[in-house]
């Protein structure tokens, strides 16, 4: 983007400083230090300034939170590191030095479930993801026959793995969902349903100035899903991996590719971006819209 569109800040600070520093510093996560830098900014020249200040503030509270990762570059020019001075990097100029930074935001569900507690690893999330897809997409391509286990070598890892915990039936190179995987794949239905009965209410939410006045289904809200799921004890990576399952928008995604897709950490990061991508809400309000939404479903059901 022109340089006049971007945010800019004049800090105070020396060449010598480095780009964690300067990213901390600039970007404070406490109220009192963000009203200072925003003394900083220059809004007459753009008024633009202070919402750009309050989505980066955002930007890095999520960074510090694991729910992304970032990755900063010169502008057309090399990544940089947090702990390299930013004095290497100015660009010259009259008057003051310019750091022209450009920033890469990247998902992060599995890490972000792993900073929750809801896996222990992220390899551990990543196995299970891998070997539920794999079942499902064999399972949903039952009437093909079944599949040639060496035909891909990541393929034939996960295949192993289901084979081991039943899921999965080899037989002379070739696997096939077993009577026990089509039981679980069941269950796991089962439980995408029940997160749809129960929750698909806030998927729209129009939040309102107090208690009792939350609007829901209104096309004009936020999708609160994902704070819900945390707020009612649920791991939001598994409901939102089985409901992209259970709509389908797992097979629309992965296409014809689907072997490469089902081992690909990549493919499930971006499928699972709404783990970590989602509105901000405090507590008091979040309570508030959970309240509302269940008193609505439970009047609906008595009506």
């Amino acid at each position: 983007m022109p340089l006049d569109d971007a945010f800019q800040v004049e800090t105070p600070f020396d060449a010598d400083v480095s780009l964690g520093s300067l990213i901390t510093a600039t970007f404070p996560p406490d109220p009192g230090r963000q009203r200072e830098v925003r003394r900083l900014l220059d809004a007459r020249a753009n008024p633009d300034l202070p919402d750009m200040f309050d989505a980066l503030v955002e930007l890095f509270s999520h960074w510090g939170e694991r729910r992304c990762d970032l990755r900063f570059y010169v502008n057309h020019g090399a990544e940089l590191t947090l702990d390299g001075r930013v004095g290497g990097w100015l660009a010259e100029r009259n008057g003051p030095g310019l750091l022209d930074l450009v920033i890469e935001q990247l998902p992060t569900p599995l890490e972000y479930a792993v900073h929750r507690g809801y896996a222990d690893d992220a390899g551990a999330a990543l196995r299970w993801l891998e070997e539920t897809a794999v079942l499902f997409f064999l399972w949903r391509r039952s009437g093909a026959g079944s599949l040639c286990v060496d035909e891909d070598a990541s393929l034939a890892q996960v295949l192993h793995r289901l084979d081991d915990l039943d899921y999965v039936s080899i037989r002379e190179g070739a696997a096939e969902v077993s009577p026990c995987g089509e039981q679980h794949l069941a269950q796991l239905i089962a439980e995408a349903e029940s997160y749809v009965e129960r929750y698909d209410l806030f998927s729209d939410v129009l939040p309102g100035a107090a208690p009792g006045s939350h609007r829901f289904g209104t096309g004009r809200g936020v999708d609160l899903r994902v704070p819900v799921y945390e707020a009612e004890g649920i791991d939001p990576l598994r409901a939102v991996f089985l409901l992209r399952m259970y709509d389908s928008s797992l097979e629309e995604v992965a296409g014809s590719d689907w072997k490469r897709a089902a081992t690909d950490s990549e493919f499930f990061r971006d499928i699972l971006t709404p783990v970590t991508d989602y509105e901000d809400v405090d507590g008091e309000a979040l309570d508030a819209a959970i309240e509302d939404g269940f008193m609505m479903m439970e009047q609906a059901g008595t009506d």
